[in-house]
């Protein structure tokens, strides 16, 4: 298989409908894939797959799939524990923690 230089690339499919242009980011894309949960760490042959597209290795795409579950977990963590704490405070305030005078005025 030989590469076209970009200039001799068609912008046209066959059918003449126009194509998207090449990605090559191996991270970008299992980025994009993952957020539209077309990849995952449970899907090896998905996996295969994309290392063979891109010639990323299986274990390299694992585990940036693997960092990218573990940082969905942290935000979901750090999103319920601001939940908590903000209801928290707000079960902790009394009507005489309020400056009233501050406020009606």
């Amino acid at each position: 298989m030989t590469e076209l230089q970009s200039r001799n690339t068609p912008r046209v499919h066959d059918d003449q409908t126009e194509r998207e242009p090449d990605d090559y980011s191996p991270r970008a894309n299992i980025r994009r894939l993952f957020e539209n949960r077309d990849l995952h760490l449970d899907a090896l042959e998905q996996i295969k797959d994309f290392s063979e597209k891109y010639a990323v290795s299986c274990e390299l795409v694992e585990a940036y799939l693997k960092h990218l579950q573990d940082l969905k977990w942290a935000k979901i963590l750090r999103d319920s524990e601001r939940k908590e704490q903000a209801r928290s405070r707000k079960k902790k305030k009394k009507g005489n923690n309020y400056n009233w005078s501050s406020l009606g005025a």
